[in-house]
């Protein structure tokens, strides 16, 4: 029985013995990251594959808009004309280019219009033969004054605006009169100059 165990055994290691022209097989990497590269924008850099990516921008002056992500990959974008987009990182590197167009600089109107009770802070603009108009309101511990002058809210009035919307920005009601109006225990107050 000895004799045949070593028998096998010879066996096994003369037929694992590989010739001199078997050819080598290196041992690739894995790659599970690419690059994303943002021209005239944010967000580039090394991501894995299936990380989400937000992209933005460069900053914008008052008289643009954005216009759009040129790519060949805006397919993978969520919304390539918008200024903020994101995506799923492919298993491929990407390019962005984002593209700013030149518009009339818009200024939002102040004024002191009577509400029910008091006068509130109203901040406005209505183009000419306006299409519609839109009220952009702000939350707990906002006012009209922050959201009018806020880096996002200004790229989306002045994007309204550009398409033919007017805009409102009002105080809340409980700014004006420091009454804790819905009961859910936060007085919108803030400082309001009324």
């Amino acid at each position: 029985m000895k004799q045949l165990l070593a028998a096998f055994i010879i066996l096994g290691l003369l037929s694992c013995n590989k010739s001199s022209t078997d050819p080598i097989v290196p041992i690739l990497p894995v790659v599970d990251s690419f690059t994303a590269t943002v021209y005239n924008g944010y967000g580039a850099g090394k991501y894995k594959i299936g990380d989400t990516v937000d992209i933005f921008s460069i900053a914008i002056a008052d008289n643009q808009v954005f216009d759009k992500w040129n790519s060949s990959e805006t397919a993978i974008l969520n919304a390539s004309e918008e200024w903020h987009a994101w995506f799923i990182m492919p298993n491929r590197n990407v390019s962005f280019t984002g593209t700013l167009k030149t518009i009339t600089p818009v200024a939002l109107n102040f004024e002191q219009i009577r509400g029910r009770d008091r006068m509130k802070p109203v901040y406005y603009h209505f183009p000419a033969g306006h299409k519609g108009f839109v009220y952009l309101l702000h939350g707990t511990g906002g006012s009209a004054l922050s959201t009018a002058s806020n880096y996002e809210f200004k790229q989306l009035y002045k994007e309204l605006i550009n398409d033919n919307f007017g805009v409102i920005v009002t105080e809340a009601e409980e700014s004006t009169t420091g009454v804790d109006a819905n009961g859910d225990g936060k007085n919108k107050m803030v400082g309001c100059p009324c």
